[in-house]
């Protein structure tokens, strides 16, 4: 973090101070305190950083944030409402003093893949800070604009929702150039109440952003293609970008797409011409990824040649198909998070992958789903019966459902286990040589475990 006059940090949430202090560090976490910095309170599931802000302050906090009466001086508090709102207010004053190019991604499916695509093409040109992972939520995105100096050119934020508002409040920080709806799917369904809803959220992504900026949308999506300049008062001013595989209206589409082993090829064509593009990673939908960092590039006054160049750097963000392979078996470690869009696109792209034995697919619940949760895991199972697996072993609570589906859809060597740890014990007992193994459910399933242990297991045999 780059010194910053604590009078700007402080009329950001509605103070005044005669302070002269630079502040050098902002922190949720009183094990991450620094002389000199703020202590911003946040209430977590196990902590509430209330009961640690006299702590903060012994061990060198100049200023806490709190929402809540705590032990301390008058002049060492900024009582606010919410303190997360807080925090995002401080990212937001913090942003103000740079001006890089700035773009915003988000998305029910797709979006951290988007984001680093995006990354690794701005980076052909411009010096890039982007979020880690996917730090997309009102902790993860200030956590990044903390870290935004006067020598990036470029950020690059993936942006997150859960409920209504989320994106409005995290652009009002991030204040994006250039703004990018991956798709509109049912993740977080359960908070949002219906896709309209979702929709309506994701596009408060281009609130914060002026005349003729461009909003770029996928087209193959069925409610983002039909997103017009008419959809609501904030997208009138707003330039419109389309990109797809399927649609027939796009600014920037992929023809003749071929999928190989490890990587896809595809012909990009866009306004003016065509480009060949290589990406190392399988599937439709990463594709569509790939496009929607193409529009971006060509926003940002790049060649295509070298945004093809950048397509081809990119390199998967954490367990997000990560194609690994594991002595005498492939895993395809795809087990970050799931939801039913995310889930068939995956599936999909397993059965046509290139493989030298058998399809496994290991999959685990998909959260946050509602009381949508027992059809889409239904509905999933049939889908996967689809596909040409050889086997499916799943778990959870609501797997029990998507086994069904499957078995109901024909697929006869499909496989329900109540916990993990008996879903892997039949796993690794059924495992050949040859095998790919993919991977796949909501990062609260923990299915990382199983692949942790296959990774020790096979790893050099």
């Amino acid at each position: 973090m780059q010194p910053t006059p604590i009078k700007l940090l402080a009329s950001a949430l509605g103070y005044t101070t005669a302070g002269e202090e630079l502040i050098t560090h902002v922190s949720t976490d009183s094990r991450d305190i620094t002389p000199g910095c703020v202590f911003v309170c946040v209430k977590g599931a196990r902590f509430d950083g209330h009961d640690f802000a006299p702590e903060a302050v012994r061990q060198g906090a100049s200023y806490v944030v709190a929402s809540e009466r705590v032990p301390l001086t008058q002049d060492k508090v900024f009582y606010v409402d919410n303190t997360l709102d807080a925090l995002i207010k401080l990212a937001g004053a913090y942003r103000s003093q740079f001006s890089p190019i700035t773009v915003g991604v988000t998305g029910s499916v797709g979006k951290t893949t988007t984001k680093e695509f995006i990354a690794a093409v701005a980076s052909r040109r411009y010096k890039t800070l982007k979020n880690e992972g996917n730090q997309n939520t009102e902790i993860g995105v200030p956590n990044t604009i903390w870290k935004l100096d006067q020598s990036h050119e470029c950020t690059v934020i993936e942006m997150g929702q859960d409920k209504m508002d989320d994106i409005l409040k995290l652009t009002m920080a991030v204040r994006p150039d250039i703004a990018v709806v991956t798709s509109v799917g049912t993740a977080h369904i359960e908070f949002l109440g219906s896709r309209e809803n979702i929709l309506r959220g994701k596009l408060q992504i281009a609130d914060s952003m002026g005349p003729h900026a461009p909003l770029i949308l996928c087209a193959d999506n069925d409610l983002l293609g039909g997103v017009t300049n008419g959809y609501n008062e904030q997208l009138r001013d707003k330039r419109i970008v389309r990109f797809g595989i399927e649609a027939e209206r796009c600014d920037v589409r992929a023809v003749d797409i071929r999928e190989g082993e490890r990587e896809t090829r595809f012909t990009v064509r866009y306004p003016g011409g065509e480009v060949e593009a290589t990406i190392p990673t399988i599937g439709r939908h990463t594709v569509l990824d790939a496009l929607a960092a193409f529009a971006v590039g060509l926003e940002m006054k790049i060649g295509p040649k070298e945004i093809a160049l950048g397509l081809y750097d990119y390199a998967p963000a954490g367990m997000r198909q990560h194609i690994v392979p594991c002595g005498a078996i492939t895993l395809v470690e795809d087990c970050y998070n799931a939801n039913p869009d995310s889930m068939k696109a995956a599936l999909s792209t397993f059965g046509s992958m290139k493989v030298r034995g058998r399809r496994v697919a290991v999959l685990g619940d998909m959260l946050e789903l509602g009381e949508t949760a027992k059809d889409a895991h239904y509905e999933v199972g049939r889908f996967a019966a689809a596909q040409g697996l050889d086997l499916l072993f799943c778990y959870g609570r609501w797997c029990l459902e998507l086994c069904r589906g499957a078995k109901g859809a024909g697929m006869g060597e499909a496989y329900y286990f109540p916990t993990q740890e008996e879903m892997y014990q039949s796993l690794r007992q059924s495992l050949q040589e040859g095998d790919t193994v993919w991977l796949k459910a909501s990062l609260g399933m923990k299915l990382g475990e199983s692949v942790s242990r296959l990774r020790e297991e096979y790893q050099g045999r």
